[in-house]
């Protein structure tokens, strides 16, 4: 694949196709599912990057808690949650031969990079 854009119509088309929703602002119950976001990396780079977003009843709750108790369990649920989903994004991309990578930025947990394969 040549540019980003292509690259995030196959992974967005492989989800899919796995069974998984995509976000957007259509989605009834607001932003929850995947996301795939394209990255303008320096050339020769391709890259996409592939986020999953609980629900907003999920998100709702941990963030009424987070106040309170910082260490509630539910907010450890949610990123158990973030986490779970994005290993499995990144093996389902893997299985449909895609390169697929959980990003190693530290501040960008749950992050699944995804790159172009070099032709």
């Amino acid at each position: 694949m040549s540019n980003s854009g292509e690259l995030a119509q196959k992974v967005v088309a492989e989800l899919r196709l796995a069974g998984l929703p995509a976000w957007g602002p259509e989605q009834p119950g607001g932003r929850s599912g995947f996301g795939v976001e394209e990255r303008s990396e320096p050339a020769p780079t391709v890259m996409v990057t592939v986020v999953w977003l609980a629900s907003e009843e999920l998100k709702n709750k941990a963030f009424e808690v987070m106040a309170a108790d910082p260490r509630h369990p539910l907010l450890r649920h949610l990123g158990f949650v973030g986490i779970t989903m994005a290993e499995a994004i990144m093996e389902i991309l893997r299985s449909a031969g895609l390169d697929a990578h959980m990003s190693t930025d530290d501040l960008s947990p749950g992050v699944v990079e995804v790159f172009a394969s070099v032709d």
